[in-house]
């Protein structure tokens, strides 16, 4: 009983007073009631510590035995890039949308306010599935999950290449959302387990800036693109089918080299949970209502969603500078 308490005290506070440069933010698995499920241990390297490596609780079903320290560091690597090129290959996308308004405006004979139903269809299946896809994560393997989100988002962004409707392209555009929704929350949970407290905020500033290199090119390469007609093919098209072909190969090359620390390739399946899917969602309810009380993440979703009202409205500067009648290159340099 003592060491079940402990055990959930290092699950909710991310931090185990053993656990020495080793990531600590692991999925929680307690709370809400319940026994917490039985752990193994699971060695996650440091890179600042080079072959020194710390055995941190790992979910049931994880593998009795510890893989090397120097295959934790490759597989870290591996997802971290993967992870990373999903995020700027999704930020890209998230752009071509905004920056083919015009051209998909006069191919689908829309008006702006029925463009802007178009860009709610996928925001809206973002916001609805995000919290579902964080219990997904804390149940399966988090590398299915951005693999299958990047393979769905980029079929979606293919077939948004023909068509010829405005609710056509809501609908393609809502499952586009579902696939991004899948990659954003189970992707950072990745990074989150693989890196410790002190390394963490490198992590996700380089993925920042590698998200903002992605956004600047979607901008750049859609409006550029869809100016112009190739053999005969709106060029809008042509910028919706080539930057659906990368998701599809980011997702493909996701599922090969990327590693959930949690459920690696080579863990044994064959033992029965001890404990039932019910229990199992009982402690994810529990876990993710334990975060939602810590008053400082409620103050950075209250300014993060005040913030995202003027960000959203620039949405539509590209139409706006074409409008204005600034040929595409200089418009999509200003936008980017």
């Amino acid at each position: 009983m003592a060491s079940a308490l402990r055990e959930g005290e290092v699950l909710l506070n991310g931090k185990d007073s053993h656990s020495d440069g080793v990531s600590s933010a692991v999925r929680p698995v307690a709370g809400g009631g319940g026994s917490l499920p039985e752990s193994r241990p699971l060695l996650l390297a440091s890179a600042d510590e080079g072959d020194k490596s710390t055995s941190v609780a790992a979910p049931e079903g994880s593998p009795t035995s510890s893989p090397p320290p120097s295959l934790v560091t490759a597989n870290r690597s591996r997802t971290y890039a993967s992870v990373a090129t999903a995020f700027m290959l999704e930020k890209a996308d998230e752009n071509v949308l905004p920056s083919t308004f015009d051209s998909l405006g006069a191919a689908l004979q829309a008006t702006p306010a029925q463009l802007g139903y178009v860009t709610l269809s996928r925001q809206l299946s973002m916001s609805l599935l995000s919290p579902a896809v964080g219990l997904l994560g804390h149940q399966g393997d988090r590398r299915v999950i951005v693999a299958v989100g990047c393979l769905m988002w980029g079929l979606s962004t293919c077939m948004m290449a023909y068509a010829v409707s405005v609710p056509e392209a809501a609908a393609l555009c809502s499952v586009n959302g579902i696939g991004i929704a899948l990659v954003m929350p189970a992707g950072q949970s990745l990074i989150a387990d693989y890196y410790s407290d002190a390394q963490r905020g490198r992590a996700y500033g380089i993925i920042n800036a590698v998200q903002a290199f992605g956004a600047m090119f979607g901008v750049i390469f859609a409006t550029n693109v869809s100016g112009h007609e190739w053999y005969g093919v709106e060029g809008w098209r042509i910028s919706w089918l080539l930057m659906g072909v990368l998701g599809l190969i980011v997702g493909a090359a996701f599922l090969v080299l990327a590693r959930d620390p949690w459920f690696p390739a080579h863990r044994h399946s064959g033992r029965p949970a001890v404990h039932s899917q019910l229990a199992k969602l009982r402690s994810a309810f529990g876990a993710a209502r334990s975060v939602l009380l810590c008053p400082s993440f409620v103050i950075i979703n209250l300014q993060g969603l005040l913030g995202i009202i003027p960000f959203n409205a620039l949405t539509f500067t590209m139409l706006y500078l074409k409008q204005l009648g600034i040929d595409n290159l200089h418009a999509s340099i200003i936008a980017a």
